[in-house]
């Protein structure tokens, strides 16, 4: 087991939902712009960027991969686990089905837990939960963000009813902008939203030893949201 006091050590984490106020947290409304409203009544409009928060997420997954004393597998990465505090940072919630590992360990053989949509098919196939595991979920959440869209859908054709697939499919044929959502268009430009899609699709990829680590997606989301100070936040965080 864990001390209690070990979910602390990042910011971006939260321990469980038990333990947070739904008056101080609420659910992150996947679109580009906000929050709506949580059970509890809080009320707002969110003016950050789907980068800073997906950003902050990445550090913490990557945090609790690699960095931390005993590194964690979350393996319930989704968009309900992603809560926005008072100033709308963003935290990962819900560890009731993540294990500790220790760093000798390369993947943890376990029965499938998770949610499906967001699940790695390659851990559904070979029951070994690696850090990439993690990675993948993660890139469904981007992809969620991006068009709007649930993960699950039965007013998507047969063939697309996977929002992974759909994407997938989309990203190869070139028609990105279709799918995304339209506020995402209005409020980012392209530059930005085709490359939040590339990494995205990188973290799809069906072969977990091709995904990128959670730190790189971290350092990479955080170049996209600043650019001219390219990854020295994230670094700097890892480096203390």
């Amino acid at each position: 087991m864990v001390d209690g006091d070990y979910w602390y050590r990042h910011e971006n984490s939260s321990t469980t939902f038990t333990r947070i106020r739904n008056s101080d947290y609420v659910p992150v409304n996947l679109s580009w712009g906000g929050a709506n409203h949580s059970p509890g009544g809080l009320e707002a409009q969110c003016v950050r960027p789907l980068d800073a928060n997906a950003a902050e997420v990445a550090e913490a997954i990557s945090y609790l991969d690699s960095a931390a004393s005993f590194p964690i597998y979350h393996r319930d990465i989704k968009s309900s686990n992603i809560l926005l505090d008072e100033k709308y940072r963003a935290k990962i919630a819900d560890f009731g089905i993540s294990r500790t590992i220790s760093l000798e360990q390369t993947h943890l053989s376990t029965e499938v837990h998770g949610t499906f949509g967001y699940f790695d098919p390659e851990y559904f196939q070979s029951i070994q939960f690696t850090e990439k595991s993690d990675v993948f979920s993660f890139g469904v959440v981007l992809v969620e963000i991006l068009t709007g869209q649930k993960v699950i859908s039965v007013t998507r054709s047969e063939e697309d009813r996977s929002l992974v697939t759909n994407f997938n499919r989309t990203m190869e044929a070139g028609s990105l902008f279709e799918i995304v959502d339209s506020q995402v268009l209005e409020d980012a430009p392209k530059k930005e939203i085709r490359a939040v899609a590339n990494l995205a699709q990188r973290c799809l990829n069906f072969t977990g030893r091709n995904r990128p680590t959670m730190r790189e997606v971290a350092m990479e989301l955080d170049k996209i949201q600043k650019p001219d100070r390219a990854s020295s936040s994230v670094q700097s965080n890892h480096d203390e």
